[in-house]
């Protein structure tokens, strides 16, 4: 029997296509306060965003009279007729998020516009008006949502820890403030602050509180137009990659987009210059006229149709494939990048072995060069060091070893405000594997740890950044390598740094050492340890 379904189970199905987890509220919150021109915008998440999501801006607001309107389905400020549908220069339009939102939730929205005295409360649960009244506010919208998903509990099933929201909620903001650069964001989990841009209006000033300023210095900067596109952004170089795909931002017309084509450009950019396995980190900006993308292809507007994708694609390519080579990195031979990071555990077949080599001296300070049986070798000192103390490490780990150094002071190591909540040191898992690696740490309070001991390969080096960069990778949750990936990233830390110079005992026990590991010729991210011109080469190239 085939009958119309209850307005309030239409509200519910509606809304499930819309809001799939407290991070799509967010999405849907900081695209109305962007639309609204807000220059600042505030989220504070409790309980993962199921107890509580408040997002406050200091936008245009909703004008008194047209409050209850906002939580009418296909009611829009964003457009008027159909051929607007065409060419949308907001972050809306699919319907509107806010009755969906409500249909979900307990909902109180206070906003205020400029020209009056006074702002509109109102109340909405399970999107029916509870109560409406005028109240004092500053000029802009806060927007609170409580209990979402209550009246769904079937969707609360497949939600999972307030952690894990929290980390959904967090990759929002930062790719938002990615978006709109000229905005300042800040987000508090539970009352501490885990995220703040600066709102300068320079990509790298918010990309310098993701990626770590360090990370960034050594981005590429892309600006260039097209015939149909033009784009801008930062590329990361071949050293800061990925083992997955989440270091991807793209915003076509400043709206954050998932796009399996033009992923797939970027990676063909990278082919040969990132090992396999390997992915990019970047925050690509792509601008076409509003008439050649559809943003309503998907119900959360999470992807978009251009109507030129494949020209927007390979110009993109192009674009990042140029830049690239004007930096100095060039493809590698099939053989240099075949191999990636060797699992830790699991003993890869025997590669070949490095010949003897007679050490003839060192150049730029950072490559020794050396003379071989079947060629002339450049080794460069940074990553040979890199597989050796790699290969160190997984011995260490394998027989149950600490190779830890005592601190004669110990160290205070303070996260900074934007990691504290989203980023912390008390599960017990990572605890116990930083202490394998050599780190004792105790929980000094307040987001503050005192460092008593680290790896005896970091000698010398200050450990607080590098247990930051420990705590990103745990984020990312990939648990089963997170060993190895700590491996290789102390090795990089520990190694020799390229620009030192060494004396021939040292490139001589660097040499010595490197011919005992299980794989000389890569280092633990992938990139060649050492480069072989053969002597025939050197015949034709002096047509001997």
């Amino acid at each position: 029997m085939i009958r119309f379904l209850p307005p309030e189970v239409r509200a519910k199905i509606a809304a499930g296509e819309v809001i799939e987890r407290p991070a799509s509220v967010v999405k849907e919150l900081i695209e109305n306060s962007l639309d609204a021109g807000a220059a600042q915008i505030h989220i504070e998440i409790e309980g993962g965003g199921l107890r509580s999501i408040k997002v406050r801006d200091d936008g245009c607001g909703i004008p008194p009279e047209e409050v209850e309107l906002a939580f009418e389905r296909f009611a829009t400020s964003k457009i008027s007729s159909y051929s607007d549908l065409e060419k949308i220069t907001t972050l809306g339009f699919r319907g509107e998020a806010l009755p969906s939102i409500a249909a979900v939730s307990e909902l109180q929205m206070l906003t205020r516009i400029r020209e009056e005295d006074y702002g509109i409360y109102i109340l909405i649960r399970e999107g029916k008006i509870e109560r409406k009244e005028k109240r004092g506010a500053p000029p802009g919208t806060v927007v609170v949502v409580r209990d979402l998903f209550r009246n769904v509990p079937a969707r609360l099933k497949f939600l999972k820890s307030p952690r894990a929201e929290g980390e959904h909620i967090l990759r929002v903001v930062e790719n938002y403030a990615l978006a709109a650069p000229q905005v300042k964001f800040s987000l508090s989990f539970d009352g501490r602050l885990v995220f703040q841009s600066p709102g300068t209006g320079r990509l790298q000033d918010v990309a310098a509180r993701i990626y770590r300023v360090e990370a960034v210095r050594k981005m590429i900067w892309v600006e260039e137009a097209g015939e149909k596109a033009f784009v801008r952004g930062l590329l990361s170089s071949p050293d800061l990659s990925r083992s997955n795909r989440r270091g991807y931002s793209f915003f076509v017309n400043g709206r954050w987009i998932q796009s399996r084509a033009l992923s797939a450009s970027v990676e063909e950019a990278y082919r040969g210059i990132l090992p396999s396995g390997k992915y990019p980190v970047f925050a690509i900006h792509i601008f076409v006229p509003p008439q050649d993308v559809d943003v309503n292809v998907h119900p959360s507007k999470r992807e978009v149709k251009l109507r030129f994708e494949e020209e927007v694609s390979e110009f993109l390519k192009d674009v990042i494939r140029r830049s690239l080579l004007r930096q100095g990195f060039h493809p590698l031979q099939e053989e240099e990048i075949r191999a990636v990071v060797s699992p830790l555990f699991i003993p890869s077949s025997p590669p070949p072995a490095l010949p003897p080599l007679r050490i003839l001296g060192q150049i730029q300070r950072s490559y020794i060069i050396a003379e071989g049986p079947d060629g002339i070798y450049f080794i460069d000192q940074h990553a040979a060091h890199e597989r050796i103390l790699f290969e160190k490490l997984r011995a260490q780990i394998l027989r149950r070893g600490r190779g830890s150094l005592l601190l004669m002071e110990p160290k205070l190591f303070e996260l900074p405000p934007f990691a504290k909540g989203a980023l912390e040191f008390k599960e017990i898992e990572l605890r116990e594997c930083l202490a394998e690696f050599g780190f004792v740490i105790e929980d000094f309070g307040e987001g503050t740890w005192l460092i008593r001991a680290i790896p005896s390969i970091l000698k010398g080096r200050d450990p607080s950044s590098l247990l930051l960069e420990i705590l990103e990778l745990w984020r990312e949750g990939e648990r089963e390598r997170f060993k190895e990936q700590m491996a290789a990233l102390l090795a990089c830390r520990g190694a020799i740094r390229a620009g030192q110079v060494l004396s021939r005992e040292e490139m001589e026990e660097l040499l010595e050492e490197l011919s005992r590991t299980s794989l000389p010729q890569i280092c633990p991210h992938g990139r060649p340890v050492l480069i072989r011109y053969s002597f025939s080469s050197l015949e034709r190239e002096f047509r001997r």
